[in-house]
């Protein structure tokens, strides 16, 4: 059985509470990397599920990692940079709601989603 290759953008309380947890209870999905700007927090996080490969910069970990989605947990005015750089390498993208802070994120990130052939949640 081929296993869905997730990268993680986040290891804040929520992400911690919810998304790890569930994600490492599936048989078909291995988180390979995470990321997360303070240092505590990821490796924390990386102590806990067992991730060694653990990033301060999402975009060294996109680079050096195969993946087949990037689950992007933080809050909505910190999403629409990071969504978008995502998306335009092509890769599914899973976010929390709100998606964005207007109207115009949201519909931009959709656009972006539709072009590059991508999955998003």
């Amino acid at each position: 059985m081929k296993k869905i290759k997730v990268g993680f953008i986040g290891c804040g309380s929520f992400a911690n509470m919810v998304h790890y947890p569930s994600l490492t209870e599936m048989d078909d999905v291995e988180i390979v990397a995470i990321c997360d700007i303070d240092q505590e927090r990821l490796n924390n996080t990386g102590k806990k599920y067992n991730i060694d490969k653990r990033y301060t910069d999402y975009k060294k970990m996109v680079e050096e990692n195969e993946l087949d989605v990037v689950y992007i947990i933080m809050p909505p005015h910190h999403l629409y940079d990071i969504v978008i750089e995502i998306l335009k390498r092509k890769l599914n993208v899973f976010i929390e709601k709100p998606p964005g802070i207007n109207l115009f994120q949201i519909k931009n990130m959709a656009n972006f989603a539709i072009k590059n052939n991508c999955k998003t949640m």
